[in-house]
């Protein structure tokens, strides 16, 4: 879980990266807070999505069939 803290703090920097990067019209600033958000956030459902696989694959105690 503290991974997804981190990973949800990146976001909210890169947020404030960008609104400061609007604020001083600077649009290197800009792209990389916003490929940076982007990053965290892919990031961040590619793990939640992992635990809730393993989670399910636990609980059930068998591999996942489809």
């Amino acid at each position: 879980m503290d991974s997804l803290n981190n990973l949800l703090t990146i976001q909210i920097l890169a947020v404030l990266v960008a609104l400061v990067g609007e604020i001083v019209t600077s649009e290197l600033l800009m792209t990389a807070a916003i490929v940076m958000f982007f990053v965290a956030l892919t990031a961040m459902f590619v793990q939640m999505t992992t635990a809730l696989l393993v989670g399910l694959e636990q609980s059930d105690g068998r591999a996942l069939a489809y």
